[in-house]
């Protein structure tokens, strides 16, 4: 079974991923590597990044600025009363705030941008 990538070529092959990036490292990289199937990604501790001072300072202010108040998109009253739970250590939802943050700086850059 192959998997398409948006310009068609498989990306999954027979459970093979990155078929196009190991076909291309054929006879460069040694069999064995450019074949592995064990690797695993690893997490960042952004949990704790978000607890920081200088990213609670830029979380607060995107949670607290007229254009992410305004799009109603995300409910800025909800989204500050779990970010402070998430400073207190009650939840962990560094996931959603990483949603929130670059939703809102992608906005910012691409919609709001005059051109």
């Amino acid at each position: 079974m192959a998997t398409l990538s948006a310009d068609g070529r498989d990306i999954i092959v027979n459970g093979m991923t990155k078929a196009p990036l190991r076909e291309s490292m054929k006879g460069v990289l040694p069999e064995k590597i450019r074949l592995r199937t064990d690797k695993i990604g690893f997490g960042t501790p952004q949990d704790e990044w978000f607890r920081e001072p200088d990213f609670q300072t830029l979380v607060n202010e995107i949670l607290s600025s007229d254009s992410f108040n305004n799009r109603n998109i995300v409910n800025p009253n909800k989204a500050k009363a779990l970010f402070n739970k998430h400073l207190n250590k009650e939840i962990n939802i560094s996931k959603e705030i990483w949603k929130w943050i670059h939703l809102e700086l992608w906005f910012r850059e691409f919609i709001d941008k005059e051109i």
